[in-house]
């Protein structure tokens, strides 16, 4: 059996050593983008079934249909299995997948540990099945550079092209995890700065549609979030969308401060142990009151942007009061601590992303805006509607990568019905945090770029 394995090993290098002596560079990075694109795909598939899994277990034995006080520890169960995961196990720090990444390109280290290609896709499903409040695209992407860094290593490929391997793998994970191939295309071009030449952009553009593809048939060709518009988008709202633009724009300036306040804050515990315990206590707490920053939230999403305002207070005693202030008043308390249980979650010990809690935050962002003009003020905004614009005005102004955010939230629901307005709305959010940023000297930086000074102090 060894003996036919390692023929089998031989006859299959030699094919492809042929195979690259017969072709161009750029020809055969195609080729490598491919697959590449195929494997972060197949890997983004496998981490959303683990985080599924991880979740459905813990729930089965912890109801969040009843008073269990258990249900509190989770999170910190969840960070202290993470931890020991990653100190003893893999013995590396694998928290702020994209930061590290763009340390990584930052410091020319483009030859990553075999590990990175697998180790963030176990520790994030642990970390988001017990209930960490954060998103599984940094992980994923992380895991891609990895997938695209070995890869390359294997054929002997030159820096230069070690760096657009990286880059495209990372592309791959966030075109397969959102199922949004654009989207993915985006991140690499506007948070990666990966360089735009002919070749190198045809090479993303197969890996994130082979990830895409891949990610689409392993979930049986099914979206995340279906968006099923109860009307279509109406001028005389384009007044609302560009308010609703505004308030995204200073909700993310917010998301932004107490987020780094909260990572400063629990990176001051220099025991891991403690910062595990701190962190997935608070977290715990949290959910237990607002049940809705369980995990990625996109079930929550789902029902939000199709018209089931009540279901973001499912599980609580809230359920049973009525009133417009009661949803108000929850609404406005999530939106202002979502921040800080994906900071605790990020920087506690889970192993998660930045992405998707800005799409999560962003949908409340609308559906308070829009239900409270409607029940206060007297207006008729569509709620789904603009949930669904507030998912990209977020994205956009706390990422700065407003292409990014417009594609992968049209990418996830599946419906491009809405481009104008959510076009609208993610433009002038980025806009204006841009402009106070620069024009006010406000001190912003985007969100997922938290934990590069750390990492680069320590130069990983």
């Amino acid at each position: 059996m060894k003996y036919l394995f390692e023929n089998l090993q031989n006859r299959l290098s030699g094919l492809v050593a042929k195979m690259q002596g017969s072709m161009s560079e750029k020809r055969f990075l195609t080729v490598l983008a491919i697959f590449v694109g195929s494997v972060a795909g197949f890997g983004a598939a496998l981490l959303k079934d683990l985080i599924t899994w991880f979740s459905r277990v813990v729930k089965q034995i912890f109801p969040a249909d009843e008073f269990n006080v258990l249900f509190l520890l989770l999170p910190m169960l969840g960070f202290l299995i993470c931890g020991i995961y990653c100190r003893y196990i893999v013995k590396d720090d694998l928290e702020f997948g994209t930061e590290r990444l763009l340390g990584n390109l930052k410091g020319g280290n483009y030859r990553l540990r075999r590990h990175i290609a697998y180790a963030p896709i176990i520790a994030c499903s642990m970390t988001i099945g017990f209930g960490g409040s954060a998103g599984s695209e940094g992980p994923i992407a992380y895991a891609g550079a990895g997938i695209g860094s070995n890869v390359g290593k294997y054929f002997g490929l030159s820096d230069d092209m070690m760096r657009v391997m990286v880059i495209i793998g990372s592309a791959a994970g966030i075109a397969g995890i959102f199922k949004a191939p654009v989207g993915g295309a985006m991140f690499a071009l506007e948070v990666l700065a990966l360089p735009m030449t002919t070749s190198i952009v045809t090479a993303l553009v197969f890996a994130c549609l082979s990830a895409g593809c891949v990610a689409f048939a392993w979930s049986g060709f099914t979206i995340d979030i279906a968006f099923l518009p109860k009307n279509f988008f109406e001028p005389h709202m384009a007044i609302g969308v560009v308010v609703l633009g505004v308030f995204c724009a200073l909700y993310s300036l917010y998301y932004t401060y107490v987020q780094r306040l909260s990572e400063k804050w629990v990176r001051s515990f220099k025991n891991p142990w403690t910062r595990n315990i701190i962190a997935g206590g608070i977290v715990g707490i949290l959910i237990f009151i607002f049940p809705v920053l369980y995990g990625e939230g996109y079930d929550v999403l789902a029902h939000i942007i199709n018209g089931n305002n009540t279901d973001v207070m499912r599980d609580t005693v809230l359920m049973k009061f009525k009133g417009p202030w009661i949803l108000i008043g929850f609404v406005s308390g999530t939106i202002l601590v979502k921040s800080i249980a994906t900071a605790l979650t990020n920087a506690g010990g889970g192993v998660g992303g930045d992405f998707a809690p800005t799409l999560f935050a962003g949908c409340m962002v609308g559906l308070l805006f829009a239900y409270f003009s409607n029940n206060i003020l007297g207006t008729e905004f569509n709620v789904a509607n603009f949930a669904l614009f507030g998912m990209a005005g977020v994205m956009a102004g706390t990422i700065q990568a407003p292409l990014m955010a417009i594609f992968l939230t049209l990418e996830m629901v599946g419906d491009f019905s809405m481009f104008f307005p959510l076009t609208i709305c993610a433009v002038i959010s980025f806009a204006i945090v841009r402009i106070l940023h620069h024009r006010l000297n406000i001190r912003f930086r985007p969100s997922w770029l938290h934990g590069l000074d750390n990492i680069l102090q320590h130069k990983l």
